[in-house]
């Protein structure tokens, strides 16, 4: 195990709060877009593959920074940037494809042929 700086140090966890920033928006993004994601059924297999995709770019993300060794900051920097996106964009994020979504189906139904205006 090498000794590292704490300025090295200090960069891998603002990289991993990051990485899980950006996990938790790709989390809604795919919960917004994929019909059941979550669910049962295909919903359920949709939310394993995303999960098994976020653990191995994680587990890939950790080889090259720290060799393969596993530092609990790490972890701890990914949740917590998670967390930080739950707090302050999530229900932003939710509100703008709520309203994309809306805007989306009144498009559709302006623009259905034969239909009078």
């Amino acid at each position: 195990m090498a000794i590292l700086s704490a300025q090295v140090q200090a960069g891998w966890f603002m990289t991993t709060l990051c990485g899980g920033f950006c996990l938790g928006f790709c989390y809604d993004v795919c919960r917004s877009f994929l019909p059941g994601f979550g669910r049962r059924g295909v919903g359920l297999l949709w939310e394993g593959i995303f999960w098994l995709a976020a653990i191995l770019a994680a587990a890939s993300l950790l080889e090259r920074m720290t060799g393969g060794e596993v530092r609990g900051y790490l972890f701890l920097g990914c949740f917590l940037g998670m967390g930080l996106y739950e707090i302050s964009f999530h229900r932003l994020l939710q509100r703008l494809i709520d309203w994309l979504s809306r805007w989306k189906k009144k498009k559709m139904d302006v623009n259905l042929p034969g239909k009078r205006q």
